[in-house]
């Protein structure tokens, strides 16, 4: 079943952060080799982020907001989700063995990633301006278009930068160290998405 609403997307997120942390410990304890273990993460995320495009399509304001997260989560969130410059830092406290150059790749692509998060937050600011000038003309209900409009374009771009960062980064890493980033990622979901609650959403 696809999301649609509040109470729907919740409980989506809930089972498919309790499914990843399954995945998690199966990868850690799996003697299967790294491309079966990757294959199956990066599947998990897609699904994810198939079912947030079409929240965001369908209520762009919760896939932005999502508001059942405690304060400290939503306080955390870069445009509904973990700000994508964040999966350079994991690679960089979590990953082993780093070459010269992919080390050096890996700075030109989150400089590449830095700037895709720039764009979306003036997508962001363009929306919110355009609004209030329809609104000081008295044209209410152009502005609720507008702002409708704009806001399911930076949440489907937000979302398109994320999982852009995690491929870029895979393009990067060895199978090996793909694993090891794909579990921090992981951690890190489960720890956003957490927040405030001592457990999984």
């Amino acid at each position: 079943m696809t999301p649609t609403n509040k109470d729907s997307f919740h409980e989506f997120l809930r089972i498919w952060l309790y499914q990843l942390e399954n995945i998690l410990t199966q990868l850690q304890d799996s003697p299967r080799g790294p491309s079966d273990k990757i294959s199956r993460v990066m599947d998990h995320h897609d699904v994810f982020f198939l079912a947030k495009s079409d929240l965001a399509r369908r209520d762009p304001a919760l896939a932005l907001s999502l508001p059942w997260l405690s304060p400290l989560s939503r306080a955390a969130l870069w445009m509904g989700g973990w700000r994508p410059a964040a999966v350079y830092r994991i690679v960089l406290l979590t990953s082993t063995g780093l070459s010269a150059a992919q080390a050096a790749a890996m700075e030109a692509m989150r400089e590449a990633t830095r700037a895709e998060e720039a764009a979306v937050e003036r997508e962001i600011a363009r929306v919110q301006n355009g609004m209030v000038g329809l609104v000081m003309k008295g044209r209410e209900k152009a502005a609720e278009r507008r702002i409708f409009a704009g806001m399911e374009r930076v949440a489907v771009a937000a979302d398109e930068v994320r999982r852009e960062a995690i491929g870029r980064v895979m393009r990067i890493l060895s199978p090996g160290q793909g694993v090891e980033f794909l579990v921090q990622l992981g951690m890190m979901e489960l720890g956003l998405y957490g927040l405030g609650h001592g457990s999984v959403v």
